[in-house]
């Protein structure tokens, strides 16, 4: 067995003594800091402040948002404004009730001018008043009346991009505009119904074309006009559709794609002509805290920041609300913030092994997970009102909840374990000690409960009374690492100190004390009232933390208490604030830097960082990290670095010429920092390397032997010292034919040029020109990428340039012969009735859309035009018609064909009466005319021309002379079908076995509006039988249908649908087969994460659409189930 060993009373004493002095000299420093300085080392920086102190909103009605990313809220019925930063901490508020200037009756909305100044309309006041950033009043104008320049009402504003301010004058029905002097310049609108015409118009803005939209708001409509007034569209009415307004539209605001956001019932977005794109919430109501995001009682504003994030102003709820351009909640500011850092009426708080912080908040009924700097992390629990929280050994998570007498615990994820009834009454503090139980505060009783980590109950300490061991109503509980208990004995104003077996060690006074935590020295750390108190392990008083307030290191209520192990930071619940803080007992104050003054560009450079107190000497207790930034944008800065008892150094590569500075911060409280300036860089004496790509006009499909011209220049201070490369990367649709430039040595299959000799400052090497051919399917528009490396240049920023060149399309169709190109033979007489053809190929895949041929003016009739694969089957026919008396005649297909590349088929046609044209000895060697269309020749795989005697539909299989019978196709290429999965993809269960006749299928979204040209899915062995495919909107509704065909034994199938379907881009669709023996393909799990194959899109399974889908039956069905989110391999092809 284990033999303790207790040390010596001198060793003891002596860890005693070092615990207290380290513990008094932190706690002096800080104590210093607060009568010098006014201030503590509290670390509010990124811990989020949950009210925004006297900031409460009482029906907000505008919101604009200025350039820093600041807010201003219309807090209309407090007859004021508030400005908040972008994490809601309120900055400044001015304005009362009155009509001084600088008084509000009822303002209503705002717009800050690209100078900053902000512009309210002041409703009952009938004016519109000007003030800086600041808030403070500059000029006002209006007055009550109808003229130009007074207002009846007025309620939205609006400033162009010239700086000009118009006005939404509700009850004079129209539009003003003025300088931002207030001088007036002109208006528009009257009372009605028609086009120009208003009915209380309540907003305006502007978008970046300075086009101007008003929310006519009587008329449920958006009206648009030039920035004169001149009338250009206008969209909406009164309705429940997508595009209507149920209920009175009041404001708008436009994004920078131009998309406009309109605030009615909910938020509707809409495209700049007014189509309809999204919308979302709902109407609700209710006290703040207890709405749902997304819900919306009569917002009345609206703002997008420079984020993109849309911020509402819900008026009648008396809140702000934050969401993404597509409608995602972020956030909300009531009189409580809401969302991910925030709290309301937090209770508890605890540390796990990694320095992470979980808060109990009982309010919202959750735990909030952050880093030690207060960075959110993560939220977890449903509870009803969580109060004392601990951390396990394991990173497990024990939670009391003081309405439901449950234990908690959840893994350190934060899912949830189990959870037991500790038959509590109202539980309040908790911790885990050294040995993995549990101490859980139950405050009627005024008793303790051991449990151990599965809930079983061990022991209960405690029990009513003043006496020693027992307790008056007790809130808090912590542990040493001896496994010692302390207990904040609420009721009766002390503390009580317990060994482990509940047996009494000690107890000291401690007014109305809440929290208890205790560092590795012993020393105990109580929170209670609007301070903390440190104590030493038998109850000495060291010192305090904190007063009463609202400021850094103030608190109103300070309730949990958690310490780091050594003591070095302390973590306080601020209860009454809804915040938590930290105070650094580093004692450091701030930081010198020092190294050279003078640098050059490019070089790195050493600086010693010395960390200091507030009386001036080195804080050796200080191992923090510290984050450096620089005035130059280009500087190349460590990560954090870490200081040693206070010292440290660190270097940094200066690229940008000039005075530069260098701050550093501490990582966990960016208010104590050091900085060293005036640091002159001298510029680096280097190349600097551009290059760039230009080409003469627009290319065109099929062109040949166009060229693009690459240039390198030398914009740097210095010659090039090493060899220089330019390397062209061509997109897809261009071939490249020739590369090459005078002195470069250039790379063909690299599509690269190098030299080395040196290029001069302010000097270009002679071009290099690469010649291409443009491919027939070229897409509208492409780009050439060209890029220079080497030549001993630092700067790589602009090494790159882009080449957008606009190909001219070819929409004819494709054939063999051209329509001046004429037989030598045009009529061979007379002859029986017979099937005349050709074989040809393609070298892309495409659609045949009709046939033509050479007609002699002896070739009467009744003609018709079929297309044959190479085996006989017809696969299309069409008769002639309105043919002339001589030269080509054409047909359309009904419905294009689709072929093959590099696939034989015959195109022929029929006639009555002979006639035909027909060069003999034409096929004897292979005939190119037109790419990408080849006919065969005579002697080849098989014959070029056919022929057979016969009625119409005799598959023409003969050949005689290689004859040419002049007959030709219409050809389409087709560009290489969307799909979700390549050919190359195979499942890892491509068979699952005998199953029942089932539908599988898939759920997909595209980005664009698309032809859906077929379905495809992978097939095993015993995937054996007829398999039909489908095509179904979300709804169920079927869309098309197919039967495969020509199925391999193995692998991906494939059918396409006659005709093929048009889908709407970011609409659900399912694409699905049937198959009647099962044997399908099924890797389950796969659809734990969505597949995006842009255009195309899967969703995840538990999304709101599921990704794999089936249901059974002996026919096909619409699949609407999901299991163990397995992919069956569906997929769909689209154009």
């Amino acid at each position: 067995m284990l033999r303790q060993t207790v040390p010596s009373r001198v060793t003891s004493a002596l860890v005693h003594v070092l615990c207290r002095w380290m513990v008094g000299l932190l706690l002096a420093l800080a104590a210093c800091i607060i009568l010098a300085a006014g201030k503590t080392q509290a670390a509010p920086g990124d811990f989020l402040f949950a009210t925004p102190n006297g900031g409460y909103l009482f029906g907000p009605s505008g919101v604009a948002v200025d350039s820093d990313g600041n807010y201003y809220v219309v807090d209309s019925q407090n007859n004021r404004i508030q400005k908040y930063d972008s994490t809601g901490k309120l900055l400044l508020q001015w304005g009362s009730p009155g009509s001084g200037s600088g008084a509000f009756a009822s303002p209503c909305h705002i717009a800050v001018d690209p100078a900053g100044y902000l512009y309210v309309t002041d409703e009952f006041n009938h004016r519109v008043q000007k003030f800086d950033a600041n808030g403070r009043f500059l000029i006002q104008w209006g007055g009550p009346g109808s003229d130009s320049g007074q207002f009846n009402q007025p309620e939205g504003i609006a400033i162009d991009s010239a700086g000009d301010v118009y006005v939404a004058d509700s009850r004079n029905a129209r539009i003003q505009k003025f300088t931002n002097a207030g001088t007036f310049l002109s208006q528009w609108g009257t009372f009605g119904t028609g086009n120009g015409q208003f009915r209380f118009p309540a907003d305006v803005a502007i978008d970046a074309s300075g086009k101007v939209y008003v929310v006519d708001t009587g008329n449920y409509r958006i009206q648009y006009f030039d920035s004169s007034g001149n009338y250009l569209g206008q969209w909406g009415s009164q309705g429940s559709a997508a595009d209507q307004f149920s209920s009175n539209p009041q404001a708008l605001a436009i994004d920078r794609q131009g998309d406009v956001y309109v605030v009615a019932t909910w938020v509707t977005v809409f495209s700049s002509s007014g189509t309809y794109l999204r919308s979302w919430g709902t109407f609700g109501s209710g006290r703040p805290g207890g709405l749902m995001p997304g819900q919306f009682n009569a917002a009345r504003g609206i703002a997008i920041d420079s984020t993109g994030k849309v911020v509402v102003a819900d008026t009648g709820n008396d809140r702000i609300q934050f969401f993404t351009a597509g409608g995602d909640f972020l956030a909300e500011w009531d009189s409580f913030l809401y969302g991910a850092g925030y709290f309301r009426n937090p209770i508890d708080i605890a540390l796990d092994l990694s320095g992470n912080l979980y808060v109990t908040d009982s309010w919202y009924g959750w735990v909030q997970k952050l880093d030690s700097a207060g960075r959110f992390l993560q939220q977890f629990g449903t509870l009803i009102f969580p109060t004392g929280i601990g951390v396990g050994h394991s990173g497990e998570i024990y939670v009391s909840d003081n309405d439901a007498s449950f234990i908690y615990q959840y893994r350190s994820d934060g899912t949830l374990a189990t959870r037991w009834n500790a038959n509590l009454l109202t539980a309040a503090g908790l911790v885990v000690a050294p040995n993995g139980n549990l101490y859980v505060v139950d405050t009627s009783p005024s008793q303790i409960k051991e449990l151990d980590p599965t809930g079983r109950l061990l022991a209960t300490l405690g029990g009513t009374g003043t006496g020693t061991g027992k307790f008056r109503s007790p809130v808090g509980v912590g542990t040493d690492y001896r496994g010692n208990l302390y207990v904040a004995d609420t009721g009766n104003n002390k503390i009580q100190k317990l060994d482990q077996n509940g047996n009494f060690l000690a107890e000291w006074s401690s007014p109305h004390p809440e929290g208890v935590a205790v560092d590795l020295c012993g020393n105990v750390y109580v929170s209670g009232g609007q301070t903390v108190q440190v104590f030493d392990t038998v109850g000495n008083f060291v010192g305090a933390l904190g007063s009463a307030g609202s400021g850094d290191g103030q608190m109103l209520a300070a309730v949990g208490v958690t310490v780091t192990p050594a003591g070095s930071k302390i973590y306080v619940v601020d209860n009454g604030n809804h915040r938590i803080e930290s105070f650094v007992g580093f004692g450091v104050t701030g930081f010198g830097i020092s190294g050279l003054a003078e640098i050059t560009a490019g070089t790195a450079a050493t600086f010693a960082v010395t960390a200091f107190t507030d009386a001036g000497t080195v804080a050796l207790g200080y191992n923090g990290s510290i984050h450096l930034t620089s005035s130059d944008p280009q500087a190349t800065l460590p990560s954090d670095v870490v200081l040693t008892n206070g010292r440290g150094s660190f270097s940094v590569i200066f690229l940008t010429a000039g005075t530069q500075s260098i701050t550093v911060a501490d990582a966990l409280t960016p208010s104590v920092i050091g900085s060293l300036g005036s640091l002159t860089v001298r510029a680096m004496e280097v190349p600097d390397l551009t290059v760039t790509s230009s080409h003469i006009g627009d290319f065109m499909q099929g062109q040949l032997g166009l060229a693009y011209t690459l240039t390198v220049t030398n914009r740097g201070n210095a010659p090039t010292t090493e060899r220089v490369q330019i390397a062209d990367v061509l997109p897809v649709g261009l071939c490249l034919t020739a590369i090459n430039g005078d002195g470069w040595t250039c790379n063909y299959s690299a599509a690269s040029c190098t030299r080395s000799d040196p290029l001069s400052p302010g000097q270009s090497y002679p071009p290099v020109t690469i010649r291409v051919n443009v491919a027939k399917d070229a897409p509208v528009t492409v780009i050439n990428t060209v890029s220079v490396s080497g030549g001993g240049e630092v700067n790589t920023a602009n090494d790159a340039a882009t080449d957008a060149t606009v190909v001219t399309q070819v929409n004819q169709p494709f054939s063999i012969w051209s329509a001046d190109t004429a037989p030598v033979v045009a009529d061979s007489g007379p002859d029986r009735a017979v099937e005349l053809g050709v074989k040809f190929r393609s070298d892309w895949n495409g659609t045949i859309t009709g046939i033509r041929f050479y007609k002699g003016a002896g070739n009467t009739g009744t003609h018709v035009g079929n297309l044959w694969d190479s085996s006989g089957k017809l696969l299309a026919t069409a008769t002639f018609t309105n043919e002339s008396a001589t030269g080509w005649q054409q047909v359309d297909f009904r419905y294009p064909v689709q072929i093959q590349a590099n696939v034989t088929y015959v195109a022929s046609y029929h006639t009555e009466v002979g006639h035909y044209s027909a060069d003999l000895h034409y096929f004897d060697t292979e005939r190119q005319e037109i790419p990408p269309l080849h006919p065969l020749a005579d002697g080849m795989a098989s014959f070029g021309s056919v022929y057979a005697y016969g009625p119409a539909g005799t598959f023409p299989d003969r050949s005689w002379n290689s004859t040419n019978y002049w007959v030709d196709v219409a050809f389409m290429p087709m560009t290489i079908p969307n799909t979700i999965w390549s050919a190359s993809v195979v499942p890892a269960v491509p068979d699952s076995g005998w199953d029942s006749p089932v539908e599988l299928g898939v759920r997909f979204k595209s980005d664009f509006n698309s032809t859906v040209t077929g379905v495809r899915f992978y097939k095993a062995l015993g995937n054996t039988g007829t398999h039909f495919g489908n095509l179904w909107d979300s709804s169920g509704n079927l869309l098309a249908t197919a039967t495969f065909t020509d199925e391999t034994a193995y692998g991906w199938q494939q059918v396409y649908f006659m005709p093929a379907i048009q889908i709407n881009a970011n609409q659900t669709y399912v694409i699905s087969y049937h198959t009647e023996v099962g044997h399908y393909s099924a890797d389950e799990q796969y659809f734990t994460k969505a597949v995006d194959a842009p255009p195309l899109h899967v969703p995840v399974d538990g999304d709101t659409n599921l990704g794999s889908v089936y249901c059974y039956g002996t026919a096909s069905c619409f699949p609407n189930q999901s299991w163990n989110r397995a992919n069956y391999y569906v997929d769909v092809s689209m154009q």
